[in-house]
């Protein structure tokens, strides 16, 4: 049996312990040694922010040798047998005990049968006063699945990341069940208070539209000295060095863009969303970024909840090769985009920062944020009533914020 260690929390006692090591109130038990990959890494930087504003404790599940599968091979059995994705089993994890109680239990993982992995942390449900998990993914079409809803029994709450399958999930398995929107670490993708250059005239990353990439890419090699395009070319999932850097790499790309270029939820992904619109990560990590939204937003509740300011993302049908006929269009409206982009990052700030996503859900489980929870909130509302004060522009450094600390 082991005890694991987060980077930058405490160690989680084990049942060897004599007495508890801390006084956290919340564990979560985290995939991050399992899934380093670039699709894992917001679940990861969102755990990263609960443990900045919560008392948190981490188990980090820890794959075993190669060679054994038994989970690992009925994780692996059950997503293709259900979705059809056949993938190569990782490892079962290493088992733990844990060796003192705990008020809240928190999971977050991309899709329902990542919920398997936590039965390696043995006692859990009787050490966990109160269990709630986030599943990015739990698309509608999916909800035929019974083996895949018996997974769900355990937790008190559910939390998912799709909001119109959130009252039907609620309904096959009798458990409260909210839809909690995306977000972003606001305060690591923010340009404010002291905004850089933006350099990047248009970056575009994840899902690509081939004919709208085609465009911008023919662009690029016109115009080389006055159009600077960056994309992905990365076709599918890949591992990360490091969490925190890849998501400050991003970060750094997009508060330096002018125009970033965003689509609905795996748009081109409708065999695994069976036709269900909801809104991606990408909206919120663009706006947090003050950088100008281009696409074909999602029409959905939660984008016109989220996202409720005018032009908060410009139309361009999804693949179209108009693009640079826009962006042409958009540059003669200078004053108007400059005033956008600064709307983008002040709405993300007050609004769409993990620290307000976890509080969201606190609220619903029925327990009080932390005072580091409002904290934080507290100095992300300084930046933005600093920046809407003395109207910055967020275009260029020269319009820096004063008197304003970023984290």
């Amino acid at each position: 049996m082991l005890s694991l260690t987060s980077r930058s929390v405490a160690r989680v006692p084990s049942e060897r312990s004599s007495e508890s090591m801390s006084d956290a109130r919340v564990l979560i038990v985290s995939q991050r040694a399992f899934e380093p990959t670039l699709s894992w890494c917001t679940i990861f930087e969102m755990e990263d922010v609960i443990g900045a504003v919560d008392d948190v404790d981490v188990v980090e599940l820890r794959p075993r040798e190669r060679g054994s599968r038994g989970l690992a091979g009925r994780l692996a059995g059950a997503v293709e047998r259900s979705f059809g994705w056949r993938i190569e089993p990782l490892p079962r994890p290493v088992p733990v005990r844990l060796g003192r109680e705990y008020e809240i239990l928190y999971f977050q993982a991309e899709n329902p049968w990542d919920l398997l992995k936590l039965g390696a942390v043995e006692n859990w449900r009787s050490r966990c006063k109160i269990a709630i998990c986030l599943i990015e993914e739990v698309w509608l079409a999916w909800l035929d699945q019974r083996k895949m809803l018996e997974l769900f029994r355990p937790f008190d709450f559910i939390f998912v990341g799709c909001q119109a399958t959130a009252p039907a999930l609620e309904r096959a398995v009798g458990i409260p069940t909210r839809y909690v929107a995306p977000a972003t670490d606001v305060a690591r993708f923010t340009p404010l208070p002291h905004p850089p250059q933006r350099s990047i005239d248009c970056l575009w990353i994840g899902r690509r539209a081939e004919q709208t990439h085609a465009s911008l890419f023919e662009l690029s090699r016109r115009r080389p000295d006055s159009f600077h395009y960056v994309f992905d070319t990365r076709a599918h999932n890949s591992v990360v060095y490091s969490v925190s850097e890849h998501r400050e790499f991003l970060g750094d790309q997009i508060k330096r863009a002018r125009y970033f270029i965003t689509n609905y939820a795996k748009a081109n992904a409708a065999d695994q969303t069976g036709g269900q619109v909801e809104v991606g990560y990408r909206f919120f990590e663009g706006a947090a970024g003050g950088a100008v939204m281009i696409g074909d937003p999602p029409d959905c509740p939660s984008f016109r909840e989220n996202f409720d300011w005018p032009n908060a993302v410009v139309r361009l049908d999804y693949n179209s090769p108009d693009v640079a006929d826009l962006l042409e269009q958009l540059d003669f409206r200078a004053e108007e985009m400059a005033q956008l982009r600064l709307t983008n990052a002040v709405q993300s700030l007050r609004r769409h920062d993990y620290a307000h996503r976890w509080a969201e859900m606190l609220a619903f489980v029925g327990t009080e944020p932390s005072p580091k929870l409002q904290a934080r909130v507290d100095r992300l509302d300084a930046i933005a009533d600093a920046a809407e004060r003395i109207g910055a522009s967020i275009d260029g450094a020269q319009n820096s914020v004063p008197n304003a600390g970023r984290r």
